[in-house]
């Protein structure tokens, strides 16, 4: 299923009402059958239960030939009609979500789990929000509003199992689960549990003081566009702005947040989350606690000033893995590796430091290997700099002899003397095209597709290009 959507298609709603809308739309679109064809959310206008009969959230169903893939749980209890609680007023986390589940086919965890929640609504640092990098971020009063989707495995259906529920449960419970910086190695490294789930679009403060990264969705902005690709192996999220398309290609970068939030110096062209499954090896086929789940966020910003108190996104790829010790010996404990551009270098994007495997500068790499690079990365040490390079370029297609956007499988994998793990691909997504939108456009036409060859499951299946600025991604057509 691929749709976009609008959750502020009445440009005159609430924040509560878009959040809301929000959650309904992608509660409709994860539970949608293969064929769908029409999804109609109307949107609410406020949270008193008015809702716009004129308007449909559901912009456009793209592709239906697959089904969403998804089973709401007795957890989820997305408002369809008649008021609700104020967003903004929520002294508990997770109080309206969206909550789904599907098999796994692991014994040991049996359920893939996906859930939509806010951030909370509480104010001060270290209390009841998403706190996903053990950082005390700031809400502000604005948190409430992002959505936070979180994607990983379970015991159960839905998120009783209290190593799956999402970061910031409740006070003082499950928030801290990897220090920023320099130790970012090991997902739950000091808890006595090791976490099931991984949180997207963490809020987080830069230096203590209110300055927000753009990894998070602002579900209250006019001047953007919402897609969603998902089935039972993936769910694909990203925004762009509605300014954006062929002819005049997609450098419109996004609006500032709501009033309050400080977006100095920078510009943000869009933030893509992943939450899905990877192709795996042999020898993980056999365990029966590894559910083999990858999450990465990326954002695509571009600084436009050399200070040094802006904010950066804060991109990271996360999997859940067994791996390999050094002696061929299989280590069956499984957990969540991380890599993420941490607190003061952007490795996730840093070519430099991925080639040779550190991170922050000095530590070891611990964690995961960054997946790919963008044309588009800035932090504080480094504002106003951006690769200029071709990182991905075009590749001839064999049958007709024609320059076509490539297809680079994005790979979850770690690397780490003693605790290794060669990973896979993840389903649903390549990384393509990386130059100026002018030359790329000397090999796509609008609304191009490609049909692609995945050696591991032998099927071809049909994929369409997507751009943040100077960057292409190759999302399925399904």
């Amino acid at each position: 299923m691929l749709v976009s959507f609008n959750p502020m298609i009445n440009t005159g709603a609430s924040q509560d009402a878009a959040f809301m809308n929000f959650l309904r739309c992608v509660k409709a679109i994860a539970t949608a059958a293969a064929g769908t064809s029409s999804l109609t959310v109307n949107p609410f206008t406020n949270n008193t239960g008015t809702i716009d009969g004129t308007r449909n959230c559901i912009v456009s169903i793209m592709a239906n030939a697959e089904a969403g893939g998804w089973t709401e749980s007795a957890s989820s209890n997305v408002i369809q009609s008649g008021s609700f609680t104020t967003i903004g007023s929520m002294s508990t986390f997770g109080q309206y979500k969206f909550d789904a589940y599907n098999s796994s086919g692991k014994g040991s965890y049996p359920y893939n789990k996906l859930c939509f929640t806010s951030q909370g609504g509480s104010s001060g640092a270290g209390t009841i929000y998403q706190q996903n990098y053990g950082e005390g971020a700031y809400n502000n009063g604005y948190g409430a509003y992002y959505p936070m989707m979180t994607f990983g495995s379970s015991t159960t259906t839905d998120w009783t199992d209290t190593r799956f529920i999402p970061t910031g449960a409740s006070a003082g419970t499950n928030q801290t689960n990897y220090g920023y910086g320099n130790s970012p190695s090991t997902y739950g490294s000091g808890s006595s549990y090791q976490n099931l789930s991984f949180s997207l679009g963490s809020e987080h403060a830069y230096n203590s003081a209110q300055y927000y990264d753009f990894s998070r969705f602002n579900v209250t902005g006019t001047d953007r566009i919402f897609y969603m690709a998902v089935t039972a192996n993936y769910c694909i999220l990203w925004e762009t702005s509605n300014a954006n398309n062929y002819i005049s290609g997609y450098s419109t970068y996004l609006s500032s947040q709501p009033s309050g939030v400080n977006y100095n110096y920078l510009q943000a062209y869009g933030t893509l989350w992943y939450g899905g499954l990877r192709e795996t090896q042999a020898w993980e086929n056999t365990l029966s606690n590894n559910p083999p789940w990858v999450c990465l966020q990326q954002t695509f910003t571009r600084a436009t000033s050399g200070s040094g108190t802006s904010p950066y996104p804060f991109n990271s790829i996360a999997a859940f893995m067994a791996t390999y010790a050094d002696n061929g010996v299989i280590n069956p404990t499984t957990q969540i590796y991380v890599s993420s551009n941490g607190y003061t270098t952007p490795y996730f994007n840093n070519l430099n430091l991925q080639l040779f495997g550190y991170m922050s500068g000095s530590s070891p790499q611990s964690g995961l290997l960054t997946p790919f690079v963008s044309r588009d990365w800035a932090n504080a040490g480094t504002m106003g700099t951006y690769y200029t390079n071709q990182h991905y370029m075009p590749t001839v297609d064999p049958v007709t002899g024609t320059a076509v956007p490539p297809a680079f499988p994005i790979v979850a994998r770690r690397v780490t003397s003693g605790s290794w793990n060669p990973g896979g691909a993840i389903r649903g997504l390549y990384r393509s095209l990386s130059m100026p939108y002018t030359s790329m456009q000397n090999y796509f036409a609008p609304g191009q597709t490609y049909n692609i060859y995945n050696p591991v499951s032998q099927v071809t299946d049909t994929y369409m290009p997507i751009i943040f600025n100077e960057d292409m991604f190759l999302v399925r057509f399904a």
